[in-house]
């Protein structure tokens, strides 16, 4: 799905900065929207994709031919032959593409993505390269990159000021887009968006099941399982040392019944105040203002904390809840503790 408001808002920014990095997780999708920011202005464009894949990608003189070629197109509209290469022609074509510019009073857009598939060593190699592959310095020219801002800041021939834009999830009208020929409840399109975190890639991911013809009713209940890593994020908000909220947490996903703050005290006699300060911290639980009820959100975390190794605390009373509270126990529970089989 395009995006043309995020790229409409780039070109937007670049009227008056020199340079931009996309910045975000894995799946936001940054590389595609570029791809699209590339076809939407193919007239003033030239781009660079890197591949960690693909060595030749890597290569500056290669890199070097693919930008002569780009942008003796944008100048000629015809395909450079070169019966022989040279590596000084790229510098004159920067020069004919800044007075073509001046007088057109045109703005030239050069992207590069693909740096962040990299490790460091090859990473700080090839920016040193770009240094002297790219035009920096131009008011004619500006830079549309994918990565991290502090790779830029490594710069030593070129400084460049590069200004950070951070990639958004996408919205619920986005959403609604993107699985609009899916024939989907609004609530159904509110969910996915939930379960992905609003991350492009992750919806995408959705999409293609249900395109596939796999239920949603099916997708959602094998995510815990094959994609895991939709929840990643809202688990590591639970530190591995955290044994009381893991606790908190073993029973809300364990037992079944709806909880209470009350009730939850109760099981593990803890005080109520304390057990909302802990589950509060925690953007995946959500505590009914009225009733006090303890839900998990998005659908499909329970099942997936559920598949966590189980640790084994002792020495901590737990209320059998199978009896009534007032009966009276034998013996010590012993509480399932979401974590490894050491109580970690």
């Amino acid at each position: 799905m395009t995006r043309d408001n995020v790229i409409s808002t780039l070109r937007d920014l670049l009227e008056a900065l020199q340079a931009l990095v996309l910045e975000g997780p894995e799946g936001m999708c940054k590389s595609t929207l570029l791809a699209q920011f590339a076809r939407a202005y193919y007239s003033t464009t030239v781009s660079v994709f890197l591949s960690a894949a693909n060595r030749l990608s890597l290569d500056p003189d290669l890199i070097r031919l693919d930008l002569t070629k780009q942008i003796h197109w944008i100048l000629n509209s015809d395909v450079l032959v070169i019966p022989r290469y040279d590596p000084t022609a790229l510098k004159l074509y920067h020069q004919e593409l800044h007075g073509h510019a001046r007088r057109h009073k045109l703005i030239y857009y050069f992207i590069v993505d693909g740096l962040e598939e990299l490790g460091d060593a090859p990473r700080q190699a090839l920016l040193q390269h770009l240094a002297e592959l790219l035009p920096f310095g131009s008011r004619q020219f500006r830079f549309l990159f994918s990565g991290d801002l502090s790779y830029f800041k490594t710069l030593q021939t070129a400084p460049l000021d590069v200004k950070s834009y951070p990639m958004t999830q996408f919205s619920i009208e986005e959403a609604h887009v993107m699985f609009n020929d899916q024939g989907l409840t609004i609530d159904s399109i509110k969910d996915i968006r939930s379960l992905c975190g609003g991350i492009p890639g992750r919806m995408a991911s959705i999409l293609r099941s249900l395109k596939a013809g796999v239920p949603l009713a099916e997708i959602v209940d094998n995510m815990p399982a094959t994609r895991p890593e939709f929840f990643d994020i809202e688990w590591k908000q639970v530190r591995e040392d955290d044994h009381q909220t893991r606790r908190l947490l073993a029973v809300l996903v364990h037992d079944a019944k709806p909880h209470t703050l009350s009730l939850l005290a109760e099981i593990l006699r803890l005080d109520p105040k304390t057990i909302e300060a802990q589950l509060r911290r925690l953007t995946f639980v959500a505590i009914d203002p009225d009733s006090q009820l303890i839900q998990l959100a998005p659908t499909g975390l329970r099942s997936f904390i559920a598949l966590k190794p189980r640790g084994t605390l002792q020495n901590r009373p737990m209320r059998d809840t199978s009896k009534p509270a007032n009966e009276t126990e034998s013996g010590q529970e012993l509480l399932y503790l979401v974590g490894d089989r050491s109580g970690n």
